[in-house]
């Protein structure tokens, strides 16, 4: 059996600065609208909605202004 590959770099962009793909499912972190706090979550950036393009499942209500995002890990593989 090979070794598995625990280890891997998440790069955090500005979402200011650059969004990502339309149809992308990303991670990532956002202000919370309840309290003064950041969080993360997965979500998918859809650029055909101006009001509110990101999208997160689950029944989220806490979800606010996104300020990061990151592509979505590989997950552990045996190399």
């Amino acid at each position: 059996m090979g070794a598995i590959k625990k280890k891997e770099t998440i790069r955090w962009i500005d979402a200011s600065e650059e969004l990502p793909d339309a149809g992308s499912q990303v991670i990532v972190c956002y202000e919370r609208n309840d309290c003064e706090e950041r969080d993360v979550t997965i979500a998918e950036y859809d650029d055909s909605n101006e009001d509110e393009p990101w999208t997160v499942s689950g029944g989220l209500m806490c979800f606010g202004l996104v300020m990061y995002w990151a592509n979505m890990p590989e997950g552990p593989s045996r190399s």
